[in-house]
C-alpha cells in the first residue's frame, strides 16, 4: 500500500510542476514533503534511511534538487509518466546503493559536503536512469503550462465554492 501512496503523492507534485509550479515554492515544498512523508513511511525506505544515517529532510532536499536539475522534463516513461527520483523510493535498493557510496566518500566531511555530494550523485543516477528508460520505452512528453502551479483553496475556498454552487442551483 505504501508504494501506491508514494505514487499518488508524486502525481500531485507532478501536476503542480506541469502547471508551472516549482519544487521550492510554498505548494511545491508542501507537496514534496508529502512525497517524502509517504516514502519515509514505507518500511523498506525507512530501513535504508535509518541504516545509512540519513534523514527525511535530507531526502527531501535531494528529491527537490534532482527534480529541479531534470527540468524541463523530470519524468521517465514507466507505463506512464513518473518523476525520475521517485524510483529511488519505489526501489529502495537504489537509494541504499546511493547512500552507501555517499557515506563512504564523505567520511569526515561536513554535513554540507555530504549533502552536496548526495544531490550531485542522485542527479547523475537519475539522468542515467531516465536515459535508459527513454531508450527502452521512449521518452515521455512533459508539458509545462505557465499557470503558476496548483493553487490550494483550502477548506474556506471549498466551502465558498460549495455554497456558490448551491446558491446557483437554488437560485
Amino acid at each position: 500500500m505504501s508504494k501506491v501512496a508514494i505514487a499518488m503523492a508524486e502525481k500531485r507534485l507532478m501536476r503542480h510542476l506541469q502547471r508551472g509550479g516549482v519544487v521550492d515554492d510554498p505548494v511545491g515544498l508542501d507537496l514534496t514533503r508529502g512525497v517524502i512523508a509517504k516514502a519515509s513511511a514505507d518500511n523498506d525506505v525507512q530501513q535504508v534511511i535509518r541504516d545509512r544515517e540519513a534523514t527525511p529532510d535530507e531526502m527531501r532536499v535531494m528529491y527537490q534538487f534532482v527534480i529541479d536539475g531534470l527540468m524541463p522534463n523530470p519524468c521517465m516513461n514507466v507505463s506512464g509518466p513518473m518523476l525520475v527520483p521517485t524510483v529511488l523510493f519505489l526501489e529502495p535498493h537504489r537509494l541504499d546503493e546511493l547512500l552507501v557510496g555517499v557515506n563512504r566518500d564523505t567520511r569526515g566531511e561536513s554535513l554540507q559536503g555530504r549533502m552536496r555530494l548526495l544531490c550531485e550523485r542522485a542527479l547523475e543516477v537519475c539522468k542515467l536512469t531516465r536515459e535508459a528508460h527513454d531508450e527502452a520505452h521512449g521518452p515521455i512528453a512533459f508539458q509545462v503550462t505557465p499557470q503558476g502551479g496548483v493553487q490550494r483553496a483550502g477548506c474556506a475556498g471549498g466551502l465558498i465554492l460549495c455554497l456558490t454552487a448551491i446558491g446557483w442551483f437554488l437560485g
